[in-house]
């Protein structure tokens, strides 16, 4: 598992979006328990009963958050993300990019927790090559 410390939401989906285009990525936006939304980014939120990927967060007693429909990563949603920072971070959990067709999930950012994680040590190099401050250690306080 890769780390990347990051306290800038802005950072944070760069990375995203930098990992969306070194190939084909999906994404899905998990929220709070306590949300409200029904819609981020003119996605709308997915039936619960619908397991298009694992949640990067998981909560006690087998609750199961709600989530966006899973569509593809582009430079243009993460835009829509950026314009959306504040409805975004008061009310998503996560958000998590998933390789075509899998269920587990590739990358997530937790904007509440400051960190990015990365499920593929591969990409280590790639992402320490763009400038970011990766690891293959969890922080301290994780």
């Amino acid at each position: 598992m890769i780390y990347i410390e990051e306290h800038s939401f802005e950072k944070q989906i760069s990375i995203l979006n930098f990992l969306s285009d070194t190939e084909e990525l999906e994404i899905i936006m998990w929220l709070f328990p306590e949300s409200k939304h029904r819609s981020f980014c003119d996605i709308s939120l997915a039936p619960r009963d619908l397991l298009e990927g694992k949640p990067a967060t998981t909560y006690s007693d087998d609750f199961q958050a709600k989530k966006t429909k899973r569509i593809k990563a582009t430079k243009n949603l993460f835009d829509k993300i950026q314009n959306e920072k504040k409805t975004i971070t008061e009310n998503c959990d996560s958000l998590v990019l998933y390789r075509p067709k899998t269920k587990q999930w590739l990358a997530c950012t937790i904007e509440h927790e400051n960190i990015l994680m990365i499920d593929d040590d591969s990409l280590l190099e790639v992402v320490s090559n763009q400038g970011y401050n990766a690891s293959l250690e969890k922080p301290s306080w994780w």
